[in-house]
């Protein structure tokens, strides 16, 4: 069964469609999935991560609140 051409993405389509959607879970490694999955799964309003250098605190953190801003026009994103 072969899929119709115009059903075909690129990867770059299909990238860009992602970022439109505000979804960029894809652009986090392995280890900052485990922290974007805590954040959207605890019950916590407020959340406090102790973690050591390199860990991805700050690239997670970002992209969460990049997300918020997509998805979300005009938000204020306080990151203390």
């Amino acid at each position: 069964m072969s899929v119709p051409s115009k059903l075909k993405l690129s990867k770059q389509e299909i990238q860009n469609e992602l970022w439109r959607r505000g979804e960029l879970k894809w652009l986090l490694d392995e280890g900052e999935k485990i922290l974007y999955n805590l954040f959207y799964e605890s019950q916590h309003k407020k959340q406090v991560w102790v973690l050591g250098r390199r860990s991805g605190k700050t690239y997670t953190l970002v992209t969460l609140a990049l997300e918020q801003c997509i998805r979300q026009p005009n938000s204020i994103v306080k990151i203390v």
